[in-house]
């Protein structure tokens, strides 16, 4: 992802993304005046999506916001497509009750999300269909699209756009020689930028007219297979970091700040399915330099665990966190 945050050598591809960007500006054309159909639920819908490729917190923002509706007392269900997974059918991850189906099925974020939430998650490229199913086998009062704001055939009542806080649009170039899936134009469909980040607070907006609520990432605990510790215990102890997201830096920074050592750091490609080698590997490197913290996140944890030394591995338990709750009421800002 660094490429995107450069204008050489990225700039080499810019015809090809001159391409890109009529196709996208044509494609919204024929949203905008209708001429391709929409599709709209007999419920209220809102997308949580982003303008780039790569981490934003997209997954993280939505199970904030299924947890602030539910202790509203309202029935709350989630739609993804499931990006990764080695299945293409229309899959129910959770009735709400129960999770019934693997990762590699359903896709490494909506199984975290079933993991973290009791609620109804459905898993369909066809949103409109999945969308359908969740209304008729469910009657939820809000369904929330993860990864959705390029998908436009969903109807939907509030569009939040989130943003990575350290870097809005990386070199500013669309795909392939940047990040942006289209153009920043396409934000006037927003309804919402909701900005997480770690640092740079103050940092002036895009859009600044637009309604926008920021956030950050708050770490509750480490957990492991039998316990939960607090992250104090990480200060000062040499650790590795094990990570397949999108954006990695983000998690190193995140345990630098709790005061961890990190003697050696694997990033894989965001996604990634790991293979038992690759475990063992990890795990000899950590027992030859003589540590026992292995650390990696919610979301590569459900993918390892099945090969794991459970004794060395621990995730961090990382929430999203409003920086000024009562200023940023999501209740009156989403008009839900």
């Amino acid at each position: 992802m660094n490429i995107f945050n450069k204008k050489w050598p990225a700039c080499i591809l810019l015809p090809f993304s001159a391409i890109y960007h009529a196709i996208t500006v044509f494609r919204n054309l024929l949203y905008d005046h209708r001429i391709l159909p929409i599709c709209k639920l007999k419920t209220k819908v809102i997308s949580v999506g982003n303008l780039t490729v790569g981490g934003t917190g997209k997954t993280p923002t939505v199970a904030f916001l299924a947890k602030h509706y539910m202790d509203q007392g309202k029935k709350i269900a989630i739609l993804s497509r499931g990006y990764g997974r080695k299945s293409r059918e229309q899959l129910l991850v959770c009735d709400g009750k129960d999770i019934l189906e693997s990762w590699q099925k359903a896709g490494d974020e909506p199984y975290m999300l079933a993991k973290r939430l009791c609620v109804p998650i459905l898993v369909d490229t066809d949103r409109c269909r999945g969308g359908q199913t969740l209304v008729r086998d469910f009657q939820p009062d809000i369904i929330l699209l993860d990864d959705a704001f390029q998908h436009r055939r969903l109807y939907r009542d509030a569009d939040v756009v989130t943003f990575n806080g350290q870097n809005y649009f990386g070199n500013g170039y669309l795909l392939p020689a940047g990040p942006l899936r289209e153009s920043k134009r396409s934000l006037k469909r927003a309804d919402i930028l909701w900005i997480n980040s770690s640092k740079n607070r103050n940092q002036q907006l895009p859009f600044s007219r637009k309604k926008s609520i920021r956030a950050t990432y708050s770490v509750k605990n480490l957990v492991s297979a039998s316990r939960k510790v607090p992250c104090s215990e990480l200060r000062d102890q040499n650790i590795v970091a094990v990570s397949g997201i999108a954006n990695p830096e983000n998690f190193i920074r995140t345990l630098e700040t709790l005061g961890a050592n990190i003697s050696k750091s694997y990033q894989f490609k965001d996604h990634h399915h790991y293979r038992s080698e690759e475990i063992r590997t990890i795990e000899s490197r950590a027992e030859r330099l003589g540590l026992h913290w292995i650390v990696t996140t919610e979301k590569d944890w459900y993918k390892l665990a099945p090969f794991m030394n459970q004794k060395l591995w621990y995730y961090l338990n990382i929430e999203i966190e409003l920086l000024n709750p009562k200023e940023s009421d999501i209740c009156l800002l989403l008009n839900i």
